[in-house]
């Protein structure tokens, strides 16, 4: 038999230090960025300097981003290149990464030695297949006396991992192997009413896996709050994010099926949706301009709905907008918005913090609010830094550390779009320089202002020049898509 495939990693070597990182998402960038999935501390490393990427075949691509330093692979340097079990990376004098990615190991199943044949009577044969219902009984009633004891419960017919409190999602979690290496021996984990299938990604406030209601079989994203976060004004919080969801039926917001406790710990199911959040999208570079300029009129067009009922989410980035296979994105993720009428109370709302993701914060929250107020403007500026890192697959502010993006945000302008390429059409250029504005008069005064301008480039000669070359980009994908599906019932044929 064929033992399952170990996960592919990175040993990376910087000067008297040796670590490991797990490639555990089929694309990874690799820089001097502390926000990259493959953050190098070096010096010799360009902020991004490369990226590995799971090829059609299931091998890895490496490819440079443009460094200052170059990407030698086993000596070479390379723009791009397949990549193989204990290549060599190098980046200056000290810096090494080996890359590993070793094959299934082939195990040779030992087969027992043929039992003689017996013939049985069929009296012989009814005895023994009662013998057989009594003892599957008996075991039954075992399992059920030892779950109603210690809260284990049996899902098809195998013992789960119930999460019942901080400690055992600690354990499920952080445990030896974690969830993956609990979920691979073949034992389900639950929590609550939900069987979790997989974690999808960890935050600071809470975690967010992928499960199945046990009784519906409807797949959800599930969000717990982590166990160093359970305070009163945190679960005020996610409360918050449960109720802002709720109260929109709006076809690019994710939408909430359940609301409740395990324990002491609050949980948020919403939908789940099948696709990759706009950091990876962006990343890919796979996007057309009139594909991004539709993904940032929806998301306009949920800000309106949202700052109608004077909501600001305060954490727009790219991370909390998901798009799914179809092309349609989805706002994820209210956990800080701020409601307007709660304002009144700053020992409620938590006024001075500084809450949401450096690169694509607004000044104004950057400032603690000593700029003014808050409002539906900081949430255009976040939509502004998120366009422009789809349209140049850059971040618009960066820096060594959290506090360097931070400040270079509050104070630098944004290299100008057409000096990372100079493709991108001018009128999209223009609206998201004008959402970058740092004094919000400056900017749009509302998102349908947004949307008006938006609008506006599609009618233009630029815009219909834009959704031609759209027409055909996306015909030419079907064809290709379509080739390759017939391919592969070709393959498949006996």
């Amino acid at each position: 038999m064929i033992s399952p495939t170990p996960m592919a990693k990175l040993r990376i070597t910087v000067g008297s230090e040796t670590y490991e990182r797990e490639l555990n998402k089929p694309l990874v960038v690799a820089g001097r960025s502390p926000e990259l999935e493959v953050p190098l501390p070096t010096i010799s490393a360009s902020r991004e300097h490369f990226r590995l990427g799971r090829l059609k075949d299931g091998g890895w691509g490496l490819e440079d981003l443009n460094s200052t330093n170059g990407t030698f692979l086993n000596g070479q340097q390379v723009k791009s290149a397949r990549i193989k079990h204990k290549d060599t990376i190098t980046i200056g004098k000290d810096c090494t990464i080996v890359f590993h990615d070793p094959p299934p190991l082939a195990v040779p199943v030992k087969k027992a030695p043929s039992a003689p044949l017996a013939l049985k009577s069929k009296a012989q044969r009814e005895k023994e297949r009662l013998e057989e219902e009594r003892r599957r009984k008996l075991e039954e009633r075992k399992a059920e006396a030892v779950g109603s004891r210690t809260g284990a419960i049996v899902v098809d017919d195998t013992e789960a991992l119930r999460i019942t409190d901080e400690t055992m999602l600690d354990r499920v979690l952080h445990g030896d192997g974690g969830l993956d290496a609990v979920l691979q021996k073949g034992r389900k984990v639950v929590f609550g009413d939900y069987e979790v299938q997989k974690r999808l990604s960890e935050g600071g406030m809470g975690v967010v896996f992928k499960a199945r209601h046990a009784l519906t079989g409807t797949t959800v994203a599930l969000k717990v709050l982590k166990q160093d976060k359970v305070d009163e004004e945190n679960i005020t919080r996610f409360k918050q994010e449960a109720w802002a969801i709720s109260a929109f039926n709006h076809p690019n917001i994710v939408k909430i099926t359940d609301l409740a406790k395990v324990g002491e710990m609050p949980y948020i199911a919403m939908e789940f949706v099948e696709g990759l959040d706009l950091l990876a999208v962006g990343v890919r570079r796979e996007l057309t301009y009139w594909q991004i300029a539709d993904a940032i009129w929806k998301m306009a067009d949920v800000l309106h709905v949202v700052h109608a009922r004077n909501i600001w989410h305060r954490d727009i980035k790219p991370q909390n907008i998901l798009m799914d296979k179809n092309g349609e994105v989805r706002l994820i993720d209210f956990g800080i918005a701020t409601i307007e009428r709660e304002q009144a109370d700053a020992a409620k709302t938590g006024e001075g913090l500084i809450m949401g993701t450096p690169a694509f914060l607004s000044p104004e929250q950057a400032a603690r609010g000593k700029m003014g107020a808050i409002d539906g403007r900081a949430d255009l500026y976040s939509l502004g830094a998120v366009m422009y890192y789809l349209l140049t697959g850059r971040r618009p502010f960066t820096g060594k550390t959290p506090l360097e993006v931070l400040y270079s945000n509050m104070k630098d302008e944004p290299p100008h779009p057409h000096t990372v390429d100079e493709l991108i059409p001018d009128g999209l250029v223009q609206v998201s320089l004008r959402l970058l504005r740092k004094q919000p008069d400056d900017r749009y005064q509302s998102a349908a202002e947004l949307k008006e301008a938006i609008e506006q480039w599609r009618r233009s000669g630029d815009g219909k020049q834009e959704k031609e070359l759209h027409d055909k980009i996306m015909e030419l994908r079907a064809r290709k898509a379509a080739h390759r599906a017939r391919q592969q019932q070709m393959e498949a044929r006996p």
